[in-house]
């Protein structure tokens, strides 16, 4: 399915999930998209750290049941899930900025890019389905120069180097406050790089939202 134009993998992706058998992904509970014990599991719990300058809101932590409810909705094609965590992560963007300074365009919302090869593999954008739910409008200021190679087994160190230089921002950023969006933080080089970006392109960063946050390569801060 990886070489489908992505259009044409999400349609078949929808199509079979009308007729194979469904089960939660969080824990295996039969013919549901994702239990009542799983929803609840994914309530935003909204918690600030710095990753180097950079404050970052996140709503809930990568493990359990959450992590394997993501992990379904960004690599399995369990679609739906946005409607699930689309809620936790508009939270996290509306305790990093006054929603009515996004609606009213004071602040602009900007995706993390992904690789060409994940859209491929996919057929969408996990990042954009989680804002499309949560209502929330995203700028295209971001884009890969570079493509970086895949990060899954990458640690901090190996990560930082991947993606080293690897964006660049669109003049629409210049002169603007610029929310960044992601769906999981990990060790945080993702969220730099992208603030490398901002800064050079003439924008004002005011932090960074995720749907999830994990601990590897990072230490934890008290929250705010």
């Amino acid at each position: 399915m990886s070489e489908l134009p992505p259009a044409l993998a999400r349609a078949l992706r929808e199509a079979l999930a009308v007729v194979l058998p469904v089960a939660c992904p969080g824990c295996g509970c039969p013919d549901t998209g994702a239990c009542d014990d799983c929803r609840v599991a994914c309530t935003a719990v909204v918690r600030c750290e710095t990753v180097g300058d950079v404050p970052v809101w996140s709503a809930l932590e990568y493990a359990g049941p959450v992590a394997r409810l993501v992990t379904a909705f960004k690599n399995e094609g369990r679609t739906g899930l946005a409607r699930v965590l689309g809620t936790s992560f508009g939270r996290s963007v509306a305790a990093a900025v006054d929603p009515d300074a996004v609606a009213s365009g004071s602040v602009v919302v900007v995706a993390i890019p992904g690789r060409r090869s994940s859209l491929r593999r996919r057929g969408y954008r996990p990042v954009h389905l989680l804002a499309r739910h949560a209502g929330v409008q995203l700028t295209r200021g971001l884009r890969f120069v570079r493509q970086p190679r895949d990060q899954v087994r990458l640690g901090r160190v190996d990560r930082a180097e991947n993606l080293a230089f690897a964006m660049r921002g669109t003049p629409v950023l210049n002169g603007r406050d610029v929310l960044i969006v992601d769906d999981v933080l990990t060790t945080g080089a993702t969220v730099a790089e992208a603030a490398r970006a901002v800064h050079v392109a003439g924008g004002r960063l005011v932090g960074a939202a995720v749907l999830a946050r994990t601990l590897r390569g990072r230490r934890r801060s008290a929250p705010p």
